[in-house]
């Protein structure tokens, strides 16, 4: 279970069945963060666009869903294929495969944060899965856990902790982590986060 102070973070997914590694750079980490702390208390939902080299997967875009129906605990775009099929375009525009998207949990300062997949969360990576990619590289989730505290800090913090992201600004934490699934015992498998420099 994670704890609200960084340096006490543990991750309750830590595996030995670690399949692949995600590069993200702050700029992708920021967009996430502004689309995780503009929604709260309700759930974002975005989708990650980039390149695989066998398991190593570099995330050079993400992009919030605008239209999406929110509550604080249940997120999804409108319609079948995305909100007007936007998921198309946005590949198409960048020249990048659809790779992942990556959606919050909101936490409130006195609640503890797990980073666990829902039913639905599953179901979700399953669909994504059929429609997208491959056996050999199924569909990445990011799951940003995200917490409103009373301690407001504007100097903004971001760092790798046990293979997870750890970003602090304002008035908020939030705790990135990659996750697929395992398509034969349906287990959520965590993927190691690393941060890349901007050029």
């Amino acid at each position: 279970m994670y704890k609200s102070k960084d340096e006490k973070f543990r991750s309750p997914l830590t595996s030995q069945f670690r399949t692949g590694t995600i590069s993200l750079n702050l700029e992708i980490i920021t967009t996430i963060a502004a689309s995780c702390i503009e929604t709260f208390p309700k759930e974002c939902l975005g989708k990650l666009l980039g390149t695989r080299n066998n398991s190593f997967l570099t995330v050079n875009s993400a992009f919030p869903y605008q239209l999406a129906i929110r509550t604080p605990n249940y997120v999804r775009s409108y319609g079948k294929n995305g909100t007007n099929n936007v998921d198309t375009y946005y590949c198409a525009f960048l020249g990048n495969s659809l790779i992942g998207d990556y959606h919050s949990h909101t936490y409130l300062e006195r609640e503890k944060i797990e980073l666990g997949l829902s039913e639905f969360d599953k179901k979700d990576m399953r669909d994504a899965d059929v429609k997208y990619t491959s056996k050999k590289y199924p569909f990445i989730s990011l799951v940003a856990a995200i917490k409103r505290t009373r301690r407001i800090n504007m100097k903004p913090l971001f760092k790798e902790i046990e293979d997870n992201i750890y970003v602090r600004i304002g008035a908020y934490e939030l705790y990135l982590t990659g996750l697929q699934l395992n398509k034969r015992t349906d287990d959520p498998f965590q993927v190691k986060l690393i941060l890349r420099t901007l050029k």
